[in-house]
């Protein structure tokens, strides 16, 4: 049975992490993994914070609290969870959560199918559900715009919350090209690519620390001498694994930040040798295409889910 190391990375926020760990460390159905809390931030408040927490609230799942080297910006932090990894060979994969978003509690057994049934070395997630307080996700205009998506946003339980699912995605609209916007977020890694990158993130970025390993991999996808190992890379669209949370954006400068980030992403291209991006050539594979999903359980799982979330989060 293959084992997991679920690291949770945080830098701000107590009360969201407990909520993105209690999520991870209730999973059904699957539980041959471990959970690190790795904290990377330069607030030496928050990390005391989070220590004097866990000592009094353990969990059999909690195995590590791990303080990671910061320079405040999130490319060094997740970089600092692949060096975790590295250094605990017992674990087969590594799977990453941001520590303010949110694990559904099916989401191991199904990330375990699919690596057990693909054999994958990457796993990325395209059409996560989305969860914001007073926004309207489904008028987001960068996601308008991705080809063959359903939107189901009926999970309006107060005027407060909106829920936003994007399910059936088998490709990625052509606005992807021209926009600075990662369309997929890594889910699950074996050691594989570490034979040629050591690192998958971009430490300078202030906003997009992933767009890096998204061009890399776009890179890897679509020109096989650049793949040399054979990196059996899958791009899964999939509504019941992550919950990314939009509750804190508001308080980001992007106007500020994107100048900054389009600076190095055009270096970043220039080093992959990519000219143009053709986004809408990638192949996303819709869950429903190769999983049996009992839709009465799932939906019985996600209505309890959503809201447990919300009465989690109803206060903060």
């Amino acid at each position: 049975m293959t084992k997991y190391l679920l690291t949770i990375l945080c830098s701000s926020n107590l009360e969201l992490l407990k909520i993105s760990f209690e999520s991870a460390a209730n999973q059904l159905n699957y539980d041959n993994y471990d959970i690190f809390i790795v904290i990377n931030t330069l607030n030496e408040e928050f990390y005391k914070e989070v220590l004097n927490y866990y000592k009094e609230n353990m969990h059999k799942k909690l195995k590590k609290i791990i303080r990671s080297e910061s320079n405040g910006k999130p490319g060094k932090g997740h970089n600092s969870l692949l060096d975790i990894y590295k250094s605990e060979p017992e674990y087969e994969y590594l799977l990453i959560l941001d520590g303010d978003d949110f694990y559904y509690p099916c989401a191991l057994e199904r990330i375990n199918f699919l690596n057990e049934n693909y054999k994958l070395d990457l796993f990325f997630l395209a059409g996560n559900t989305k969860i914001s307080k007073k926004i309207e996700i489904s008028n987001n205009e960068i996601e308008k715009k991705i080809d063959n998506i359903q939107q189901d946003i009926n999970y309006n339980y107060n005027t407060t919350y909106t829920i936003s699912k994007f399910q059936n995605i088998v490709s990625i609209g052509k606005e992807y090209n021209d926009i600075i916007a990662t369309p997929f977020r890594l889910i699950a890694t074996n050691r594989k690519i570490f034979k040629n990158y050591n690192k998958l993130f971009d430490e300078n970025m202030k906003l997009y620390d992933d767009y890096y390993l998204y061009l890399l991999i776009y890179k890897l996808y679509n020109d096989n001498n650049f793949n040399p190992k054979n990196i059996n890379i899958k791009i899964i669209n999939d509504s019941y694994i992550y919950l990314y949370n939009k509750f804190n954006e508001s308080s980001l400068s992007y106007s500020s930040n994107l100048e900054h980030d389009i600076a190095l992403v055009n270096k970043i291209k220039k080093e992959l040798n990519i000219d143009n991006l053709y986004n809408e050539k990638l192949n996303i594979i819709p869950i429903n295409s190769i999983f049996n999903n009992d839709e009465n359980k799932l939906k019985q799982i996600e209505d309890y889910f959503f809201r447990w979330i919300i009465n989690k989060t109803k206060n903060l």
